[in-house]
């Protein structure tokens, strides 16, 4: 049935299977690379070669019932862009067809035969005279006009190679696609970089898919690999130079380009401003969460999180990560920190968190905590501390209470209001006062009618005054 092309190199002593078709009925070569053949492949069918037959591709499928085929080629000997294959419903003897191209080959045009009858050979001894013959004795010929030669012309795919967001180290390739325009072919003569545009910038070129000076056949491509490695952050730029037999630019530049970044250092993203926890009754305790993230795509490595002082070593304050250290974040990751303050004796308390971690700036972060206890020591009704008398007017309050102290000598008094629950629902910064008679006001007009209590802290000790709001 006409399914297999072999190919001979050696005159005909010796034959190689190159390729197997549905249906084949005849091979044109044009020339030692770019070759044609005809027959269906469920419709009539031209395949074409540019590798000397070792590979094939269809540039043409027609129309028609599956037994049509085309059954011949041939090409114009004064030019080889001008071809015609010819052919029919082989099964019937009918529907004579005719296809022609002028570009050679890269796209064909179906023509009226004029004649019903299948068409087996075609022959053009010259460009503008040629036969066809087929079924019932037929017998026909053309007179056409002479078509003009195309010239070599060069079609590059990339004007410009760009070589974006590279960081110093980093190499990256590009790769230009040098074909010819249209079916005259190109030869492409060299490949080269303007003089002093290349290895002194970081530009190569690396390789060709076809050693130079290469032969390209219409539908062929020459594929060029440049790569640019980068040393120096920065922009950069060189042109590379392709020559070839193309008369109007025989010289076309191609423009390269990169863009080398600083480099990436791992940097750390968290909040340095000192943490003081909420004044609390010893026993009591308080956490805080800190969050850890990278700062950008270069990731973080946090080596240890530690407290100056260490917990147990008289310090309330401790740390607990919530992953295993070292600990790697990337992108969205977070390691976040509870810090806890968990005073048993009343003072003010200060420590150092410090969190070690590969950032290229700051290795070693150290955030201050503060935080200040006391202890409620219980106070008979009536009485006071040592020396201390205090007392509320006007009870009932309604919009405010005068705090009136005696104080025996200067004193720093913290005071607040602490519902029936204990809750502290009004607290003042604390005052320190000079000895002698003294009085501080408490504005207790968003507070909720109802019983609450005074509650006021001198020198380590407690009393409680209660407090009673109407309106």
């Amino acid at each position: 049935t006409g399914r297999t092309l072999y190919k001979t190199t050696d005159g005909g002593q010796s034959w190689i299977s190159m390729q197997t078709f549905f249906a084949l009925r005849a091979v044109y070569f044009v020339s030692a690379d770019q070759g044609f053949a005809v027959g269906s492949n469920g419709r009539p069918t031209i395949w074409r070669s540019n590798d000397g037959g070792a590979s094939w591709a269809p540039v043409f499928a027609g129309s028609g019932a599956s037994t049509v085929y085309l059954m011949d080629i041939d090409f114009t000997p004064e030019n080889p862009f001008v071809g015609y294959a010819v052919g029919g419903d082989q099964w019937t003897d009918e529907n004579g067809l005719i296809v022609r191209t002028t570009d050679g080959g890269a796209s064909w045009q179906e023509e009226q035969s004029g004649r019903p009858y299948l068409l087996r050979g075609v022959h053009f001894p010259a460009e503008t005279t040629g036969y066809a013959c087929g079924s019932a004795g037929t017998m026909l010929k053309t007179i056409r006009e002479a078509l003009p030669l195309p010239e070599p012309t060069i079609e590059i795919a990339e004007e410009t190679v760009d070589f974006p967001g590279l960081r110093p180290g980093d190499s990256q390739s590009g790769t230009l696609r040098i074909s010819p325009a249209n079916a005259a072919g190109l030869r492409v003569t060299g490949i080269e970089f303007k003089e002093g545009d290349a290895a002194d910038r970081g530009f190569e070129l690396t390789s060709t898919s076809i050693e130079l000076p290469a032969d390209l056949a219409a539908g062929s491509e020459l594929l060029a690999e440049v790569r640019f490695t980068a040393s120096l952050e920065g922009s950069f730029s060189a042109t590379l130079l392709i020559t070839s037999n193309d008369e109007a630019t025989p010289t076309r530049e191609v423009a390269l380009t990169a863009t080398v970044e600083a480099e990436t250092l791992p940097a750390i993203d968290i909040d340095t401003e000192p943490i003081a926890f909420d004044r609390i009754e010893t026993g009591q305790s308080q956490e805080v969460i800190l969050e850890v993230r990278a700062a950008n795509e270069a990731g973080l490595s946090i080596t240890s999180v530690q407290l100056d002082p260490q917990p147990g070593s008289g310090s309330p304050f401790a740390v607990t990560p919530d992953q295993t250290l070292p600990a790697d974040l990337a992108g969205d990751d977070v390691l976040r920190l509870t810090i806890s303050f968990s005073p048993t004796e009343a003072d003010n308390y200060a420590a150092e968190l410090v969190i070690v971690s590969n950032d290229a700036l700051v290795p070693e972060q150290r955030i201050t905590l503060n935080g200040e206890a006391f202890t409620t020591v219980a106070v008979a009704a009536g009485k006071s501390p040592a020396e201390l008398r205090a007392t509320l007017a006007p009870i009932p309050a309604a919009e405010h209470v005068d705090l009136r102290l005696h104080l025996p000598q200067a004193a720093t008094i913290h005071s607040s209001i602490v519902n029936i629950l204990g809750k502290t629902v009004a607290r003042r910064r604390p005052d320190t006062l000079p000895p002698g008679e003294q009085r501080i006001a408490f504005d207790v007009v968003h507070l909720a009618p109802g019983v609450y209590f005074l509650r006021i802290e001198y020198r380590g000790e407690n009393m409680m005054l209660p407090l009673a709001i109407r309106r």
